[in-house]
């Protein structure tokens, strides 16, 4: 939650992209791969406190995402902007 207010970063920054990054399917309290999809959609952010944790968290293997938000039939879901997100940092 605090993530995705942006809230805490400082000190969360480092420890959300490690575990992102070793857990991306890990459900915290909605739906599998929440806080992955909150971190993604804070790359930036998170990338501001801890570079080199965020830019490994952004070379997993996110293909299991891509797949969900292509079955996802909202255009505007949240796997979807998780997804642009992801692709912004790969053109960044």
């Amino acid at each position: 939650m605090l993530v995705g207010q942006r809230l805490g970063l400082p000190w969360l920054a480092r420890p959300v992209a490690t575990f992102v990054a070793r857990y991306p399917q890990a459900e915290c309290d909605l739906y599998p791969g929440d806080l992955t999809v909150n971190a993604l959609m804070a790359w930036r952010d998170l990338a501001a406190f801890a570079p080199e944790a965020t830019y490994s968290m952004l070379a997993c293997d996110f293909e299991w995402l891509r797949r969900q938000a292509r079955e996802d039939e909202a255009t505007d879901s949240i796997l979807k902007l998780a997804v642009q997100a992801l692709n912004d940092a790969a053109n960044a």
